[in-house]
């Protein structure tokens, strides 16, 4: 079996309507579990035919909820995504090491987060990711923040680092998405420029001066 607090509201979904829509090359994740957003991920990126998972944990080593190495593995490639989703051994910090900076399209974070975490995400991760990309992290909302082992352990709270946070503020457009477990989607700031025209899609829509349109029997298959 696969668990993932995300199965609860469906979140799988949203997570693979972003990466249809962003397309991204490089992605990465820190936190995997039994693999659930990874193969969602994985999938969709082997679907559109381009770009590549970075799945960190620490599986077995980590002292709480976790999942061993092998058996995460083993459902990758039962999965067929071993040639699109890279399983890494690692925390957060140490694999700041492995990305160079503007290199990160999508990141994903789902690590127990608390607002001294999420903090440290953007210290660490700003420079890494790329104008446009997409940064998505569990929690969010002041529900979240009161959950047994948040408030068990004395964790600081997400939604008030998410107001307050320099960096993400000022870097990005983002939205908290309130439903069990609550996510926050932020999307880097993109400035005008000759070059992002291409790159974001609106050279084709301009050169063909119309909307582009389906049939009603194509749109059923597409939502079907």
């Amino acid at each position: 079996m696969i668990r993932s607090s995300y199965l609860e509201n469906n979140y799988g979904g949203l997570f693979q309507s972003i990466i249809n829509v962003i397309k991204p090359i490089n992605c990465v994740e820190f936190g995997v579990l039994d693999g659930f957003s990874s193969i969602l991920i994985g999938c969709t990126l082997k679907s559109l035919g381009k770009g590549h998972l970075f799945s960190y944990d620490l599986f077995e080593d980590y002292d709480y909820t976790s999942q061993k190495y092998e058996t995460v593995l083993s459902t990758i490639k039962d999965m067929g995504l071993e040639k699109v989703v890279s399983l890494r051994k690692n925390d957060i910090v140490n694999a700041t090491k492995d990305f160079a900076d503007d290199s990160i399209d999508f990141m994903h974070v789902d690590i127990s987060n608390d607002g001294s975490k999420i903090s440290q995400v953007f210290i660490d991760w700003n420079q890494k990711i790329k104008a446009g990309g997409v940064i998505i992290f569990e929690g969010g909302s002041p529900m979240r923040d009161k959950i047994s082992w948040m408030t068990d352990y004395d964790k600081t709270s997400i939604y008030p680092e998410v107001k307050s946070n320099e960096i993400l503020n000022n870097n990005y457009s983002y939205v908290i998405v309130h439903q069990f477990p609550s996510i926050v989607i932020c999307s880097k700031n993109v400035d005008y420029a000759e070059k992002n025209i291409n790159e974001y899609g609106y050279t084709t829509l301009e050169k063909k001066k119309k909307i582009n349109s389906i049939s009603k029997k194509d749109l059923f298959n597409l939502i079907n």
